[in-house]
Order: structure tokens, then C-alpha cells, then sequence
């Protein structure tokens, strides 16, 4: 019983844990098709301590998008941008972002002229002329038909996804963890109560007949008891008798000894 509340209180405190967590975007713009590491930290008095590590890579226009959860207010960054396994780019941002609100950055050389992201084309509507369905599709530039198909962009927008649907299946899976544990406590503690009530009844019935057993037992323990102890009494009436005969004779063996004048 102990043990399950316990294990109830564990995972109630989980469980706030997770509700209170921040989900943050992050969006960077930086050279293009770069490897992109983040570190989520703390560098609060000198000190680093770690939070979260993040990776991707960046698009055709260097744009990066993530988001991820964490349980702190606040927090620094560390971002590094890569090519291969080198490093070309540092930044480390010393004072503290507020966990909750987007973040936007943008990461590269003195003087670099980052590349202009085209705004997302709307839908145009069906046309029935095949010719000019094929001057539509030749208007569409190419960076952006490229980055479309590309798997990076995918990447991208599933990390995305999984981070913020992190929180609330981890949300709804403690709430129904809690739930069965709490359901296995309420039945043990009832078929504990049940088996108990039995047990007392035949207890107090054994009780009962035993009384009768005891007294006999103790009525012939106080009849032994009483015949050991004339059987000792008895034996040292007979050690005193033989002390006081052999004294006797003693005695009587000096008094003859006296009237001879020895």
C-alpha cells in the first residue's frame, strides 16, 4: 500500500513537471546547406550546464526552424554552424532568452549578405488549357522547387512537429499510467480488508476452545509441581536423619571415652 503511493506520488510530480515545461521555436537564418548545433544551456557565473542539444541543417536559403521543450524560465544559447565537422561559425549568446518566446537569429561572416527567402506562393486556381498549366509550373523559380522536394526541409518540419506534441503525449500517457496505478491500489486494498474479516472470526473461535485446554494444562503443571516438591522435602528429611544418627554416634563414642579417663 505505502509502496503504491509512493509510486503515485512520483509520477503526480512528473507530471507537473511536464505541464510546466516551455515549448520555444527557434528560427535561424545563416549559410546555406550548413550543419546546424545548438546548446541549450546555462552560463550563469562563469559556469555551463547543459540543458539540451539540438541539431539540424539548414535549407537552400539557410533558414532553420525547431522547437523544443524544456522545464526552465530561462536559458543561453550556444550555436555552432558547421561544414562537414568543421566548424566555420560561433556564437555564443550570453544574456538570457525567456523560454516560451520565439527566437530569431541571424548567424554569419562580417559583411555577409544572407539570401532572401521567397515568400510562400498562394495557390493559384485550376486551370482546364494544359498549355497553361505548363507556363504556370515555368514561372515557379527553382531554389524553390529544389528546396520543396528536399528531405532537409522535411527533417526540419518533423523535428518540429515532434517537439511540441512531445509534451502532451508524455501529458496523457503519465495521466493514464496514474489512472491504472491508482485503480491496482483501491482493489489490493480491498481484498486486503476482505481476507482479514475471516481471519479475526476464526481467531476469536479458536480462542475460545483453546481456554478450556489451558486450564487443564495448568491444573496438572501445579499437580507435578506439588509432588516434586514433597519428593525433595522427603529426600533431604532422610540427609538430615543419617547427619544427626552419625553425629549421635559420634557423640556417644567421646562420652565412653570420658568415663575411661582417656
Amino acid at each position: 500500500m505505502k509502496r503504491g503511493l509512493i509510486v503515485s506520488v512520483l509520477i503526480c510530480i512528473t507530471l507537473i513537471s511536464l505541464a510546466s515545461a516551455y515549448t520555444t521555436p527557434i528560427k535561424i537564418k545563416s549559410l546555406p546547406v550548413h550543419n546546424i548545433q545548438i546548446s541549450v544551456c546555462d552560463l550563469n557565473g562563469g559556469s555551463f550546464k547543459s540543458y539540451n542539444n539540438l541539431q539540424g541543417r539548414t535549407d537552400g536559403y539557410g533558414d532553420f526552424n525547431i522547437s523544443f521543450a524544456s522545464n526552465v524560465s530561462q536559458f543561453n544559447l550556444i550555436v555552432f554552424i558547421k561544414q562537414g565537422q568543421e566548424t566555420v561559425l560561433k556564437e555564443t549568446y550570453i544574456e538570457k532568452f525567456k523560454a516560451g518566446n520565439p527566437i530569431e537569429l541571424e548567424i554569419g561572416p562580417d559583411g555577409y549578405e544572407f539570401i532572401q527567402t521567397p515568400a510562400p506562393q498562394e495557390p493559384e486556381p485550376e486551370i482546364n488549357t494544359t498549355e497553361e498549366n505548363n507556363q504556370t509550373t515555368e514561372l515557379i523559380p527553382e531554389a524553390a522547387t529544389e528546396d520543396s522536394q528536399s528531405p532537409l526541409s522535411g527533417f526540419v518540419t518533423s523535428t518540429k512537429n515532434f517537439a511540441t506534441n512531445k509534451t502532451t503525449l508524455y501529458t496523457i500517457g503519465g495521466v493514464i499510467l496514474l489512472i491504472i496505478i491508482l485503480i491496482v491500489i483501491i482493489k489490493s486494498s480491498k481484498k486486503k480488508k476482505e481476507n482479514k474479516e475471516p481471519e479475526k472470526k476464526t481467531d476469536s473461535k479458536d480462542k475460545k476452545e483453546d481456554k478450556p485446554k489451558e486450564e487443564d494444562d495448568l491444573t496438572q503443571a501445579e499437580e507435578d509441581f506439588r509432588k516434586a516438591k514433597k519428593k525433595l522435602l522427603a529426600i533431604k528429611n532422610k540427609d538430615k536423619i543419617a547427619e544427626l544418627k552419625k553425629k549421635l554416634i559420634e557423640d556417644e563414642k567421646e562420652l565412653m571415652k570420658l568415663r575411661r579417663g582417656e
